[in-house]
């Protein structure tokens, strides 16, 4: 299993040297755009329902800063994934929410890979999309 970074790297905020808004805005967009319901949400983060209402809180007034690496890392795998799995394939969001026979996946579908909420997971996924879009599999 690779264990790379994600290609897409979060920029920070103007100013403020902390990309967690940034970060956390876009993760919303991309959870939004995937249809994903909360548990969903706090799987993907690896975070706690409290923490989420937290960071929404203080998204929506301007004051989020200060989120770990952990979670920021998780952040850009998401992006990164979405990202890739458009760029890969036709639709990128049916890929995700396909079943998948790949070893990776064993008939299962990448978002349910990813929705076990381990890193792991989401560098596996990663590494999937980039093996794809290199014409390896």
């Amino acid at each position: 299993m690779a264990s790379a970074s994600p290609s897409v790297q979060i920029p920070v905020q103007a100013g403020t040297g902390d990309a967690s808004a940034l970060a956390f805005h876009t993760f919303l967009a991309v959870a939004e755009r995937l249809a994903l319901p909360v548990k969903d949400r706090l799987a993907l983060l690896g975070i706690a329902k409290s923490t989420y209402t937290v960071w929404l809180k203080r998204l929506e007034q301007g004051e989020l800063h200060g989120i770990d690496g952990d979670k920021l890392d998780r952040m850009a795998y998401v992006l990164g994934i979405y990202e890739l799995a458009g760029a890969v394939f036709p639709d990128g969001v049916a890929w995700l929410t396909r079943a998948n026979q790949a070893p990776a996946f064993q008939g299962r579908r990448p978002l349910d890979r990813m929705l076990d909420g381990r890193m792991e997971d989401l560098i596996e996924a990663l590494s999937y999309l980039k093996t794809a879009g290199m014409g390896l599999l």
